[in-house]
């Protein structure tokens, strides 16, 4: 008697606990969802891919568009509140108008070649100054109509492009970056779509 009122306790509790986890009903009878908006739906698409072309196939190193979407996604969807505020504190220090070729050279490392990168987010200074230590040896371009963050250096006469994503970090106080890849002018490719016009001269 005892192992029967056991197993019947048993089931009433695994009954509740089925149902406690299902969606919640709407006042029509039908299961709710969560709704995901068509941009979020879109840019998760672009990272993670669909069948038969995955997201790697988006990113900058791939994408027939440079990247373009990979950034919208990244920076307008995912992170725009990042980037929103990186905006706010770097727009000043960005410089759309100013020619590379003005620049002094940059000591060229293994950094200098056409790759992606994936890491932590930390500062754009820590990135561009745990390199070299002077300032003016890059330029930071901000496209803010296609959702870009990039700078550029000089070696003779070679270009380094670095391309930045937003940090998604939101419990630091200063926004951060992440890299997304590198860019050397000579073997670009589709990246070079991404640049602002002032650098796409420099390719000749």
């Amino acid at each position: 008697m005892k192992n029967k009122f056991l197993k019947i306790l048993s089931l009433i509790l695994s009954c509740e606990i089925a149902i406690s986890n299902l969606p919640s009903v709407s006042a029509g009878g039908s299961f709710s969802k969560p709704k995901m908006s068509d941009d979020v739906k879109r840019a998760d698409e672009i990272i993670h891919g669909v069948p038969g072309h995955p997201g790697i196939f988006n990113s900058p190193m791939y994408a027939e568009d440079g990247g373009l979407a990979y950034f919208w996604a990244w920076n307008h969807v995912f992170c725009k509140k990042n980037f929103d505020a990186f905006i706010a504190k770097y727009r000043n220090k960005a410089d759309n108008t100013a020619s590379a070729s003005s620049l002094a050279d940059s000591q060229r490392n293994e950094n200098w070649a056409t790759m992606p990168s994936y890491g932590n987010g930390y500062t754009l200074e820590w990135f561009e100054e745990s390199r070299e230590t002077d300032p003016s040896k890059y330029l930071l371009r901000i496209d803010e109509a296609n959702h870009l963050i990039y700078t550029v250096r000089k070696s003779g006469d070679l270009y380094l492009f670095t391309f930045y994503t937003a940090s998604a970090n939101t419990y630091e106080p200063y926004p951060k970056l992440v890299i997304s890849c590198f860019a050397i002018s000579s073997e670009i490719g589709n990246i070079k779509k991404l640049l602002l016009p002032i650098d796409r001269q420099l390719l000749g």
